[in-house]
């Protein structure tokens, strides 16, 4: 137990130490001094990120179910 607290109290110096010493960082260039412009996504054809989203969930239970199922398959076959 004693080395869990140890291992605790370790990452949450280094993470304090790291959110200290990193500056935040604009991504779109939000210093007027700044040779770069605005940040403009690339078209990519998609119109919403929800379908997108979507097929990746589906996707993902597919194959968690595909996997499942070829694990029962696996035992009852082997027995």
């Amino acid at each position: 137990m004693k080395n869990i607290k140890t291992l605790l109290l370790g990452n949450l110096i280094a993470l304090s130490i790291t959110i200290l010493q990193v500056s935040p960082v604009l991504a779109d260039g939000g210093s007027p001094y700044s040779p770069y412009g605005p940040h403009v996504p690339v078209p990519t054809g998609f119109g919403n990120i929800e379908s997108v989203a979507l097929i990746g969930a589906v996707s993902y239970i597919g194959g968690i179910s595909l996997m499942t199922f070829s694990n029962i398959i696996k035992k009852r076959l082997t027995k």
